[in-house]
């Protein structure tokens, strides 16, 4: 090795030492000939290696920049997703604006709820029974008594269980019947004194048809007191027709049971006098029969009965006189037959002595009968009759009031509640079920009956306002970060550092400021709630701005304020109270600001948020713009990554041919060493000589 290459070498690396410091272990000095200070080998080579590495470095920095502009991308998708969700979200099958609620004036009595088929609508609603399951119990029974066996059947609707109960303690007959019936029938056990105890049996179900009956041998339970056999007993109160008084003054035929309305009549029995109590188990009874005209018959009521007959007056003819009236004394235009009533229906009401009133809508022959079990404490006052047919009579017969004082056969001896169907009177209809959750009366509406009431309830079936309300916020929540985040990464910026040596306070500052596709996607999201669309409101309602959301208020332009900053980064405002009140009063407008179907075809086409998702498509879609960065920043990666590796196997390289070049001058400058210090350790000895 030439001493002027090593001098350079030395010179050179002496140049740069101040790039970077490094620590060694161990480190290797040798005296360069001519020189005072010693050579540090390790240092050189390392220096060496440090210039290696920086275009390694900079590969490593390109591909930190790379993944945080893809951590930026991803955020953003993040924001604009959140944005389509909740775009989508206003009118998709999620979509507030189809949501519905119901309100209870009482919910103590009624609760409402509305699904989303249900229609806004007020009712009406008196919840005159609520359905009851049957329940009743035993007399107390000391509860180490041995009870006798028994075979017996119960039976609760359509389903028969079959008891054998070898004998034993109230709590083990209660086990057998829970065994054998437990599906259908919930047994207790209650102790009442210390000493004995009350066995207790309740329906699972409500309704009139899930009563719960026994059979067989039930001597057993008729020991315990849970049962008791009895006859059965009635109470009828016929109406007498014959104090019928005529409401029109024509004579109604009729006799103590039965009465005949021909077209236009009317009538009451007075029953005040008579004090007809509606107890727990009353019904009415009645037979009713149609007498429908023929149509001869309709003609000759109204055309033949009115014709006057008179006898002709004599003419002669030849030397015959016919003796007589004119045979047509007078020529009239036959007038148009009256129009035909054939379905009025009201036939017979019950009139109560507190201004209640029960109407019979009769349509048919038959027999009828009908529980007043709801009118219960009610006083009879009067009944009314009416036929406002004009093709037919209407004949009522054997009209009582029958209530039920005992049934045959086995009953519940201590009574806690009787099997029975629910009663409502809806919009002055009333309606029976046998359950207190009614579903099945309004479409996409459940009523929950809770108490009964004589008080009518008001039900409200509405939109559920509070929900659009909340959603409409959350998206213009969501739409103003998207929007807030895009203004920051297109923001004009001069500073070029590179992102890895950037502060996170200006990390995102102008990132995609000349990136097109993110320019234009910001301009449009901008521009849509500024755009008109077209709603059942016309002028009226046709701009977001006027439901009061706003970008900023006319006349209120000031180029310091913070709601100017707001207005240049596009970001929206909402005026609560207005939209409120544009909401319960515009409902179908508001929603069609944010979309509509323009083309009748089923599919939601227009609106603010309609044309939000569109727009987002440009960047979220398949193959959209944030998708092709994302791949082409990785791409970019992967192609530095194979560069840093290749360079860093190079360098590798390169430091085992300096280490190999140093230490050959190391073994120079330690041989050149060693003769100098032989030369003058020679020297030295001819000097002494």
């Amino acid at each position: 090795m030439k001493p002027y290459y090593l001098f350079c070498c030395i010179l050179f690396l002496s140049l740069v030492g101040g790039i970077a410091q490094e620590t060694q272990s161990s480190k290797v000095y040798m005296n360069l000939p001519g020189t005072k200070d010693k050579i540090d080998t390790e240092d050189i080579i390392q220096k060496l290696l440090l210039i290696k590495k920086l275009p390694i470095q900079k590969k490593e920095s390109e591909n930190q920049d790379y993944k945080t502009e893809n951590d930026i991308i991803k955020d953003l998708s993040k924001y604009l997703r959140d944005l389509d969700e909740k775009s989508r979200n206003l009118y998709d099958f999620k979509s507030p604006f189809r949501d519905m609620i119901g309100t209870s004036s009482d919910p103590g009595i009624l609760e409402v709820m509305a699904s989303r088929k249900a229609k806004k609508d007020n009712y009406k609603i008196t919840v005159m029974q609520t359905a009851k399951p049957d329940s009743f119990m035993s007399s107390s029974i000391p509860r180490n008594k041995v009870l006798p066996a028994g075979d017996f059947k119960i039976i609760v609707g359509n389903n028969t269980f079959s008891i054998k109960f070898p004998g034993g303690s109230l709590f083990q007959l209660a086990e057998a019947i829970r065994e054998q019936a437990g599906e259908k029938i919930d047994v207790r056990i209650i102790n009442d004194t210390d000493t004995t105890s009350i066995m207790v049996l309740s329906g699972k179900e409500t309704g009139e048809k899930n009563k719960i009956r026994f059979e067989g041998n039930a001597q057993l339970l008729l020991d315990i007191g849970l049962l008791v056999k009895s006859e059965p007993k009635t109470e009828k109160y016929f109406v007498d027709f014959t104090k019928i008084i005529s409401r029109t003054g024509n004579k109604i035929n009729s006799d103590s049971r039965s009465v005949q309305l021909k077209p236009s009549d009317e009538g009451e029995v007075p029953l005040i006098d008579e004090n007809i109590q509606i107890k727990e188990n009353t019904s009415l009874f009645f037979n009713a029969r149609f007498n429908i005209y023929s149509l001869m018959e309709m003609e000759n009521k109204d055309r033949l009965s009115n014709v006057e007959i008179s006898k002709m007056e004599p003419v002669t003819i030849s030397n015959v006189t016919v003796h007589g009236g004119n045979l047509i004394t007078f020529y009239e235009e036959q007038k148009e037959l009256p129009a035909i009533v054939s379905n009025f229906t009201e036939i017979l009401t019950i009139h109560f002595k507190d201004g209640t009133i029960k109407t019979y809508f009769i349509d048919s022959s038959g027999s009828f009968s009908n529980d007043l079990t709801t009118y219960k404490g009610k006083t009879v006052e009067r009944i009314s009759v009416q036929n406002k047919n004009t093709d037919r009579d209407i004949i009522l017969s054997d009209v009582a009031f029958v209530t039920k004082i005992s049934e045959e056969g086995l009953q519940p001896k201590n009574v806690i509640s009787k099997a029975c169907d629910a009663i409502i009177n809806f919009d002055g209809v009333e309606i029976r079920r046998d359950n207190n959750n009614i579903d099945d009366l309004v479409e996409g509406v459940t009523f929950s009956l809770k108490n009964e009431s004589k008080d009518k309830v008001s039900v409200t079936v509405d939109h559920d306002y509070k929900k659009v309300e909340d959603s409409i916020l959350a998206w213009i929540d969501s739409y103003n970060k998207a929007m807030e985040y895009l203004t920051i990464l297109t923001k004009p910026n001069q500073d070029r550092t590179p992102l890895s040596q950037r502060s996170q306070e200006t990390l995102k500052e102008g990132v995609f400021q000349t990136e097109s596709a993110f320019i234009i996607m910001k301009n449009k999201l901008r521009n849509i709630p500024m755009d008109p669309y077209k709603t059942v409101y016309g002028k009226e309602l046709c701009l977001l701005e006027q439901s009061g959301i706003y970008t900023k208020k006319v006349g209120t332009f000031n180029a310091n304020s913070d709601e100017w900053t707001s207005a240049k980064m596009g970001l929206l405002n909402i005026d609560l109270d207005k939209f409120k009140t544009i909401l319960k009063e515009k409902f179908d407008g508001v929603e069609q600001l944010f979309a509509s179907d323009s083309e009748g075809d089923n599919i939601k086409d227009s609106g603010v948020a309609v044309s939000v998702n569109k727009t987002l498509r440009m960047g979220l879609g398949a193959g959209g713009f944030i998708e092709r960065r994302i791949a082409i920043n990785e791409d970019k990666i992967k192609n530095n990554q194979k560069e840093i590796e290749k360079m860093n196997r190079d360098l590798v390289s390169y430091e085992l041919e300096q280490r190999k070049k140093f230490g050959k001058m190391n073994k120079v400058l330690s041989e050149t060493e060693s003769k100098k210090k032989w030369m003058n350790a020679q020297m030295k000895s001819q000097q002494e000589d």
